[in-house]
């Protein structure tokens, strides 16, 4: 059994040496965060929309690319009246923060509360 163990570090520590860019061992990461609450106007004039707005922040190591923000609009019984997403920065260095504006089209009336995913990539 002690040798097994020997083996499967042997095995392991080659891996790590040998392949130290590949994901799996990588620490540095993107990580963007809402920093602020989404806040949300209303506007009834001539069309109805809904107003979000934010601000973003990465809070991690490595350069965010393609940031997006998905915000789905719910009534009070929880049905879905709209899902619209907007991107906010094709890059977001660590550190760096980005505000953002989504208008969202639909019976003012109706809403109730929302829900939000930021999705972004990394560099390769």
């Amino acid at each position: 059994m002690k040798k097994l163990t020997y083996i499967w570090a042997l095995v392991s520590l080659f891996f790590i040496l040998t392949f130290p860019s590949c994901d799996f061992f990588k620490t540095n990461r993107a990580n963007v965060v809402l920093i602020s609450g989404i806040d949300v106007k209303v506007d009834s004039g001539l069309l109805e929309y809904i107003v979000y707005l934010g601000r973003v922040k990465n809070i991690g190591d490595d350069k965010a690319e393609n940031v997006k923000i998905t915000i789905d609009t719910f009534n009070k019984n929880n049905a879905r009246i709209s899902v619209d997403s907007r991107y906010i920065a094709m890059f977001l260095e660590p550190g760096e923060q980005k505000g953002f504006e989504l208008r969202v089209y639909c019976d003012v009336e109706q809403y109730d509360h929302h829900t939000y995913k930021i999705t972004w990539s990394e560099p390769d």
